[in-house]
């Protein structure tokens, strides 16, 4: 059975030993009980049998979030990735929690609890295989088609380094003009993108670490506090002691 997602990654569990056919040369054996994550671009995957349930579907925002979320450096991470492996495996100890994470991720949700719900399931199946040295290369060779994702990811991994286009620009083995152009082509502009992981990451520093103002202007990268101020209003349309008092109205109204 050809294996169809319209995502860029799966992981699918198995319940009994099956045997999966890549792009129609390598064939292996895949243990019951185990967790395949695989990655559906480019690849022609076949199994001798499949349960469509057993099928957790991921997209590039959901592998997005998780590099983001996981908070590491990814500035190191080696750009050559043909020799990552196009899928990792792991034995599966927690299958009622994978199904009710496959099951989400194939369902058109709109609650907004159950979409995060999802999200998070999905960031616990895909801790299990972290042991695998080859997991954040294989997450980042998933989203490196859109580069303004790749730019996002390596931003967001150290928010306390001064980036600049230039330093962006060579963890991606680019000239700085030739990523301003590919970014133009997407439609967007790296001062734009420093300045959303800047106030994003300003936001959950406010709301989530209850830090200062100053302490904030200095933690993103801002010399001056009033310019901080500025271009946070500008981009949330409110200042930022306006913004912490707005949310917390929101929890307890």
């Amino acid at each position: 059975m050809k294996l169809s997602s319209n995502d860029n990654c799966v992981v699918v569990l198995t319940r009994k030993d099956v045997t999966v056919n890549f792009n129609e040369e390598n064939e292996i054996t895949f243990k019951a009980n185990h967790m395949m994550l695989i990655s559906c671009e480019n690849n022609v995957i076949d199994f001798s049998e499949l349960e469509p349930s057993s099928v957790l579907h991921l997209n590039r925002d959901v592998i997005k979030d998780y590099i983001h979320f996981l908070k590491k450096d990814i500035s190191q991470v080696s750009p050559n990735l043909r020799s990552v492996p196009c899928f990792m495996i792991e034995r599966c100890q927690t299958p009622h929690i994978f199904q009710e994470a496959a099951r989400l991720s194939q369902d058109s949700l709109t609650c907004e609890v159950d979409l995060e719900r999802r999200r998070c399931l999905a960031f616990t199946v895909l801790s299990i295989f972290l042991n695998n040295n080859s997991l954040i290369p294989f997450l980042i060779r998933e989203v490196r088609s859109n580069l303004s994702a790749n730019v996002y990811n390596i931003i967001q991994s150290n928010m306390h380094k001064e980036w600049s286009l230039t330093s962006v620009a060579s963890c991606l083995c680019l000239s700085p003009s030739s990523l301003k152009k590919k970014l133009k082509n997407e439609d967007t502009t790296y001062s734009k993108i420093i300045t959303d992981c800047r106030m994003r990451y300003a936001a959950e520093q406010l709301l989530v670490f209850n830090k200062n103002i100053s302490q904030v202007s200095s933690l993103c990268g801002y010399s001056s506090t009033s310019y901080f101020i500025s271009v946070f209003k500008e981009y949330y349309g409110v200042t930022p002691l306006n913004y912490v008092h707005r949310s917390r109205d929101r929890m307890t109204a």
